[in-house]
């Protein structure tokens, strides 16, 4: 299959499926749109909207998430069964809402003053919230390598390791009192694969 990924040229929304085209070794176009072209590039999008995956240059795929599971689920990164697969669709709801709600506060709230109260709420109260309930998980799950589901590594278990990226990208936080994120993040960072991408992917801040 011929596989093209169009999204900015930056890391965001486009990053879980960069880093599981990665980790299963299958080649694809990363297409970059720089923010100038988009008005330009943005009517022959789908909903007006990316990322967007063309497969065999015929059907075109939206969403994010949706795309990272279709991605998982073809190239053995997701579960063993469709009941599995919909468990781990379930993590992926349970992090895009913080991940959403962290967007929605640094780049989309105007109100300066309310913006600096949602992030230190964010901070003090809901990542920690989350990062705790992803821990009990991983523990409960009692995977050797550290996975949150199951014995394999999953789409599920990069994304976790994205959040944690962001979780330090945009409030100085780490998993030190999370032994199971720290773990999960440690084991994620150093597949072959995936630290190859890391070490030479384009440069982004964010």
């Amino acid at each position: 299959m011929a596989y093209r990924l169009s999204y900015f040229d930056f890391r965001g929304k486009g990053e879980i499926s960069r880093l599981l085209f990665a980790q299963a070794g299958i080649p694809y176009k990363d297409v970059r749109i720089q923010r100038s072209n988009w008005p330009a590039t943005k009517p022959g999008m789908p909903f007006e909207l990316v990322p967007v995956l063309e497969v065999d240059g015929k059907v075109r795929i939206c969403g994010h998430m949706n795309i990272a599971r279709y991605i998982a689920e073809k190239h053995g990164l997701a579960g063993s069964n469709e009941l599995e697969n919909a468990q781990l669709a379930g993590y992926s709801d349970y992090m895009t809402d913080l991940t959403h709600k962290i967007v929605q506060v640094f780049f989309y709230e105007p109100d300066q003053a309310k913006k600096e109260v949602e992030i230190a709420n964010l901070k003090k109260e809901r990542v920690p919230g989350v990062l705790q309930v992803l821990e009990q998980h991983i523990q409960a799950n009692a995977s050797p390598k550290g996975y949150i589901f199951g014995s394999k590594l999953t789409w599920i278990d990069i994304l976790t390791y994205l959040l944690v990226e962001d979780v330090s990208a945009y409030f100085s936080l780490t998993v030190d009192a999370y032994p199971g994120l720290k773990k999960l993040h440690a084991e994620v960072s150093t597949q072959p694969n995936i630290e190859k991408w890391i070490k030479e992917r384009p440069k982004s801040d964010f």
